[in-house]
């Protein structure tokens, strides 16, 4: 039956030509036709006259050459090699475009037409996105792959490459530039230092964020810059200030987000008398200086781990003395097999300056309790084994430090939360720390005091930015401030209330300059009731806040308050993306390059991820 159906298809295949030069189809009960093997017949019609002749005409110029068994096919496949519109894929060529939506099935076809230029930018716009080496350009397979797939495409030196980069590098800063001309609303800048290994040479990076007009929480770096040394304050606001001119920001600021070094106290605190000569920001910058919150947090639980100092150290010296030797792994091994341990399970060295790798360290360590108690019973060169006190006291510190790591996770996760997520965790950081204060257990106590010394130093200056932000989250308005601050201040409650109410209606009247809104509406706004039920899940989703745009003046300062990282993670994690351009084989690229590498990287789209266009964050804090 397939056979018959084959010789159907062959006889229906072939057409006939009339005295005037028309075709027509030979009826199917023609005699059956031999099946044509040769591969021209794929882009040739067999024609056959009245009298019997054969021909065959092309599919791509219609030309009519003669045909038959004794003619042969090598005429046919000659033709084909020199067929003008055959090869010029130019003129014909077509492009299947996929649908925009899972949802769509249908493709269409369009008319292609090849574009050097084009496709030159997009292959340095894929060097750029995927950290490809420049030298790809003149990699022998990738060139055969290329010339498969389209073979009027010619590919360029390394130094072309370069040269396409920064000139993708340009256009796409003159639209980034163009779409902060029109943005409404202000930003908030996060900046960072960083030393290149294979370089030496140190980067300042300086990270924008905001909310766009589509209540979408977006992130763009603005420079990835050589900073010549010394760095103090002086040169930071020098870089820093050329920066702000440079992308005509002076005016669109509302916070600068920095780490807790000192030059950078003294780099803000020229940055905010500059900026306020020009009257370019809020409340005389009341809101302009945010320390990082995962870096506050890192010192103040680094004095808490005074406490349990000599336990960490034996824990330390416990993993250097594996690592030293095999012969302890192997009995380190045995015993989690006997104790029935997952093989994954290892106490990794910590480092002393990130305080949460130390808390990682000490929880692996009392996970496997029994393991360092079998080492020390079997194994006479293991001198390091903590005491059962020293256990104990591990285990309840470690239990109180499972607060600011929660904490420490959310400020610093790979989606940057907005503002509005912070106060809650910091405000239950802080009655916790009063509760250990109190506490029966000594070892408690002496934890908690310096810690809350170190806590009250920070945070009662930028606190005040986070109760801002909390207002304007719908769901809790000021009764969240009011239901916090009543448990941590009692009496004096009203003061720390009416500061927050006082900054919210002050920010009122400079945003409403050009918008109309009633100040009763204001007050209405922020009403509304709290109870501990009320914190969704999705708390850091702007899902919800749209709903301002009924009120123009609200939603513009909402936009501008909830965008405010309180956190330097973003610029840290561009240093790794940074660590990963500038690797050995490219340590002797010019700074220039590297900027355009790390800063088109970041504005080039992602087609694949909505929301943040942005690198991955691995990096500790």
């Amino acid at each position: 039956m397939a056979e018959d159906d084959g010789q159907k298809d062959d006889a229906e295949n072939v057409v006939e030509v009339d005295a005037n030069g028309n075709t027509i189809e030979v009826p199917p009960n023609s005699p059956k036709k031999r099946k044509l093997t040769s591969k021209v017949w794929t882009e040739f019609d067999k024609m056959k006259g009245r009298d019997g002749s054969e021909s065959a005409k092309c599919k791509h110029c219609r030309k009519v050459f003669v045909s038959g068994a004794d003619k042969g096919t090598s005429h046919l496949r000659n033709h084909l090699l020199r067929c003008n519109r055959r090869n010029k894929r130019t003129v014909d060529q077509m492009m299947v475009v996929a649908a925009k939506n899972a949802s769509d099935l249908n493709s269409r076809i369009e008319n292609f037409k090849f574009d050097q230029e084009r496709s030159r930018m997009d292959f340095a716009k894929m060097i750029i996105k995927h950290n490809y080496p420049f030298s790809m350009s003149e990699h022998e397979y990738f060139e055969i792959l290329l010339n498969g797939l389209q073979p009027m495409f010619k590919l360029v030196s390394r130094n072309t490459v370069r040269s396409d980069i920064i000139e993708v590098h340009k256009k796409e800063k003159e639209n980034m530039c163009k779409y902060f001309e029109r943005f409404p609303g202000r930003v908030t800048l996060t900046t960072d230092l960083w030393t290149s290994d294979h370089q030496n040479i140190g980067y300042i990076c300086l990270t924008s964020h905001f909310i766009g007009e589509d209540w979408e929480l977006k992130k763009k770096i603005f420079a990835y810059k050589c900073i010549e040394y010394p760095h103090d304050a002086e040169t930071l606001f020098r870089y820093i200030t050329d920066l702000i001119l440079d992308w005509n920001l002076e005016k669109k600021l509302l916070c600068m987000v920095v780490d807790n070094a000192i030059v950078n106290d003294a780099m803000v605190r020229s940055l905010k008398s500059w900026l306020c000569a020009k009257s370019s920001i809020l409340l005389e910058g009341k809101l302009f200086h945010v320390r990082c919150s995962a870096h506050i947090l890192n010192l103040i639980v680094q004095d808490g781990l005074q406490v349990i100092r000599d336990f960490i150290y034996k824990v330390r010296e416990f993993v250097k003395y594996l690592k030293m030797s095999p012969f302890a792994t192997q009995k380190f091994n045995h015993a989690k097999a006997q104790l029935k341990l997952k093989d994954k399970k290892k106490v990794k060295m910590d480092c002393p300056t990130r305080w949460n790798s130390t808390f990682l360290m000490i929880k692996s360590a009392l996970e496997m309790k029994e393991v360092f108690w079998r080492l020390a019973q079997t194994d006479r060169n293991y001198k390091f084994h903590p005491s059962d006190e020293e256990w104990k006291v591990a285990q309840a510190i470690c239990d109180c430090l499972e607060h600011f790591y929660a904490a420490t996770n959310h400020f610093s996760g790979t989606s940057f939360p907005t503002s509005n997520v912070f106060f809650p965790y910091i405000c239950k950081i802080q009655l916790h720390l009063s509760k250990w204060e109190k506490t029966e257990h000594e070892f408690l106590r002496l934890m908690a005091g310096p810690m809350k010394v170190k806590f009250d130093k920070y945070w009662e200056e930028c606190s005040l930015v986070l109760a801002v932000a909390i207002v304007f989250d719908p769901r809790f308005k000021m009764d969240l401030v009011e239901y916090y601050y009543d448990r941590l201040h009692g009496f004096d409650a009203h003061k720390y209330v009416e500061r927050v109410r006082s900054a919210i209606f002050d920010l009122f009247t400079e945003y409403e300059d050009d918008l109309s809104q009633s100040k009763t509406e204001l007050r209405h706004e922020v009403g509304g009731s709290y109870n501990d039920n009320m914190v969704a899940s999705n708390d850091d989703e702007l899902s919800g806040f749209d709903s301002c745009a009924k009120l123009p003046t609200l939603a513009k300062m909402a936009r501008d308050i909830l965008a405010v990282p309180t956190t330097t993670v973003a610029s840290e994690a561009t240093f790794s993306v940074g660590g990963r351009v500038i690797d050995e084989s490219r340590a002797s690229m010019l700074p220039e390059t590297i900027e355009a590498l790390v800063t088109t990287k970041d504005w080039l789209p992602s087609r694949k991820r909505k929301g943040f266009d942005s690198c991955e964050v691995a990096c500790e804090l």
